[in-house]
């Protein structure tokens, strides 16, 4: 299915952001990824789009976004929003359409 393939390309894979601080105060963001790995499997799979990625590709995502947050956290910040609202239209079509297969 098209949709499918289009959803994963926008996937963000974060389920929540919070702004916090870090250990000396300065502000930062706390990044929940929607990451998940079940019971007896060494892949982790995004509740989102149903990514399957490794351990190792997963704390590369987190690293980069580590450093795309501290490079330049606005421009950050408005594309993630961007992507998660343009999938979750995705979503919500594909479940519209009958669901993913």
């Amino acid at each position: 299915m098209r949709l499918v393939g289009r959803l994963r390309n926008v996937c963000p894979h974060i389920l929540s952001m919070e702004p916090t601080q870090d250990e000396a105060g300065n502000a930062a963001m706390a990044v929940q990824y929607a990451f998940e790995t079940p019971v007896g499997t060494l892949d982790y799979f995004c509740m989102y789009c149903n990514e399957q990625r490794s351990a190792h590709a997963v704390q590369v995502l987190e690293k980069q976004m580590k450093r795309a947050l501290l490079r330049d956290p606005n421009k950050t910040l408005t594309t993630i929003v961007k992507d998660k609202k343009q999938a979750n239209k995705l979503i919500k079509k594909i479940n519209r359409l009958g669901g993913a297969p």
